[in-house]
C-alpha cells in the first residue's frame, strides 16, 4: 500500500508535528510548512491516486485566490515584502489538503492528531494556572502582575491558543469519556479549567471567542438534548464566582476604559486604538474597492499623511501591521474579489457538513470563531495566527468525505 512508503510516512509524521511546532514558535511552525508542503508534491508525483483530491473546488479556489495574491501585489507597485507574503501563502492550502489526504488514508491519524491538541491544551492550561498562582511557569518564566503567557513566554497568546484549538480538540474528549455516565460532569471541569486559563492570561477577545464557542456548540447539541442547558449555566456560575472574587481579573474583563479604546458610555468605539485601524482599513478600501493594496501592504499605507484626518481621536495610532480584523484586512488589501474568492472556500468547505454529529459541529465552531468579523483578531496572513484557520478547513474536509464519523463509535 502507498501510505506504507517511507515518504507518506514522513509526510504522516510532519502532519502530527503540526500542534507541537505550534507551541514552539514561528520559525519550527514555517519550517514545518515548509517540510509538509514538499511532501505534498513529491507524493502528488508518486501517486497519480492523490491527484484527484487537487480537482476539489475548495481547494481550485484556493488556487485562483493564490494568484489572486500575487495578481494584487504585482499591481500595487511590486511591493517586495508583499510578492514574498502572497506566493508563501500557497503553504497554507497544501497544508489544508495534505491534512485531509493524511487523514483518508490512515484516519487513526485523526486521533492522534486531536489527542495530541488535547494533551497540550490541558498541558498549557494547567501551566499557565501554575504560573498565576507561583510567579512562575513549570520552566519557569515568571508573568506579569495578573497576566499569564506559560511556555510562551514575552508572547501574550495563551488565551488566544486555547481559546482556537479548545474546539478542535474537543471531539478527542468525546471519545474519551464516550462510555462514561459522567461525562458531561467532565465537561463541565474541562471548559472550567481552560476557561481559567484563558480569563488570566488577560486577553479579553480571547475570552469573548470562549463564551462565543461555548454559545455556539450548546445551540447545536442543546436542540436534541435540553439538560445540556444546565452544564453550560455551571460553567457561566463558575466562570462568574472566579471573575467576582478576583479584583485583577475583573478589571481586565468588566473594566475596558476609555484611554484604552475609547469606549464610553456612548459606545464611541471609533475613538479608540482599534477604531482607527477600522477607519483607516475602510477608507483604503473605499480608494481601492476591488484588488485591494496587496497583500501586508496595510503597514505602508496606513501611514501614510492622507488617512490622518479619518474621524477618529487615536488618528495618529492608525499605523499599524494589519487592520486587527480579519474582514476589513481582505477588504483593504484585497478588495471585493478578495473576500469573494475567501468567502467561496468556506462555503465550499461549509456546505453539506452533517450539522447533527458533534465532530463537525465541534470543527465548525472552532472556524466560525475564528472568521468572527465582529471584534480584534490577529492577521489572518501571519503563520501563527493563520494556521488555525487551515487546520479547520482541512479536517472539515475531511469530515465530507468521511460522513459516517466513526471516530466516536
Amino acid at each position: 500500500m502507498y501510505q506504507e512508503k517511507y515518504q507518506f510516512i514522513i509526510w504522516n509524521y510532519s502532519i502530527l508535528f503540526l500542534p507541537f511546532s505550534i507551541v514552539i514558535g514561528s520559525f519550527i511552525l514555517n519550517l514545518n510548512l515548509i517540510i509538509i508542503t514538499v511532501l505534498f508534491f513529491i507524493n502528488i508525483f508518486l501517486n497519480k491516486e492523490l491527484r484527484i483530491y487537487t480537482k476539489e473546488k475548495w481547494f481550485l479556489v484556493c488556487c485562483l485566490y493564490f494568484l489572486f495574491q500575487i495578481f494584487s501585489s504585482i499591481i500595487n507597485d511590486a511591493n517586495l515584502d508583499s510578492i514574498i507574503r502572497s506566493v508563501t501563502f500557497f503553504k497554507f492550502f497544501i497544508f489544508a489538503l495534505s491534512l485531509k489526504i493524511i487523514l483518508i488514508f490512515n484516519k487513526k491519524s485523526l486521533l492522534y492528531f486531536l489527542k495530541i491538541i488535547f494533551i497540550l491544551i490541558i498541558i498549557l492550561s494547567v501551566d499557565g494556572i501554575y504560573q498565576y498562582f507561583f510567579g512562575k511557569n513549570l520552566l519557569g518564566f515568571e508573568h506579569d502582575v495578573g497576566r499569564v503567557s506559560g511556555v510562551f513566554g514575552n508572547e501574550r497568546i495563551l488565551g488566544s491558543y486555547l481559546s482556537k484549538n479548545l474546539f478542535i480538540a474537543l471531539p478527542f474528549f468525546f471519545f474519551l469519556f464516550r462510555s462514561s455516565k459522567y461525562k458531561y460532569l467532565f465537561l463541565t471541569i474541562y471548559f472550567s479549567i481552560i476557561a481559567f486559563a484563558i480569563l488570566i492570561s488577560g486577553e479579553r477577545m480571547a475570552f469573548l471567542h470562549f463564551i462565543l464557542g461555548l454559545h455556539l456548540l450548546f445551540l447545536f447539541v442543546s436542540l436534541k438534548e435540553f439538560k445540556k442547558i444546565l452544564y453550560l449555566f455551571s460553567i457561566y456560575l463558575i466562570i462568574l464566582v472566579f471573575i467576582l472574587l478576583n479584583d485583577h481579573v475583573k478589571k481586565r474583563v468588566l473594566s475596558i476604559t476609555h484611554d484604552q479604546y475609547g469606549i464610553s458610555k456612548n459606545f464611541n468605539i471609533k475613538d479608540s486604538y482599534w477604531g482607527a485601524h477600522y477607519l483607516t482599513a475602510y477608507e483604503i478600501f473605499k480608494e481601492n474597492p476591488i484588488f485591494g493594496i496587496g497583500p501586508k501592504n496595510f503597514r505602508v499605507e496606513s501611514c501614510k499623511d492622507k488617512y490622518s484626518s479619518i474621524d477618529s481621536k487615536k488618528a495618529e495610532h492608525r499605523c499599524t501591521t494589519h487592520p486587527h480584523n480579519i474582514i476589513l484586512e481582505i477588504l483593504s488589501e484585497q478588495g471585493i474579489l478578495g473576500i469573494i474568492l475567501f468567502s467561496s472556500i468556506l462555503y465550499f468547505i461549509i456546505r453539506k457538513q452533517n450539522l447533527f454529529e458533534i465532530v463537525p459541529v465541534c470543527f465548525l465552531v472552532s472556524l466560525i470563531i475564528y472568521v468572527w468579523p465582529i471584534g480584534t483578531s490577529g492577521s489572518i496572513f501571519t503563520t501563527w495566527n493563520g494556521i488555525f484557520l487551515w487546520i479547520n478547513i482541512g479536517l472539515l474536509s475531511y469530515l465530507k468525505e468521511d460522513i459516517l464519523n466513526n471516530f466516536l463509535k
